[in-house]
């Protein structure tokens, strides 16, 4: 059985692993967006 420390510690783990995967989801989106304005868009024929 956990104690209440250690439930601490464990919720706060979790917390911090989702708010790593929404970093990384704004992270992916700046990615795609400098890609789409650098790379991919200009290749199509759009002025960026």
């Amino acid at each position: 059985m956990l104690r209440q420390g250690e439930d601490c510690i464990l919720r706060n783990r979790e917390e911090t692993g989702d708010d790593m995967k929404q970093i990384l989801t704004v992270l992916a989106i700046i990615a795609v967006w400098y890609a789409l304005q650098a790379y991919i868009l200009p290749k199509l024929g759009i002025s960026t």
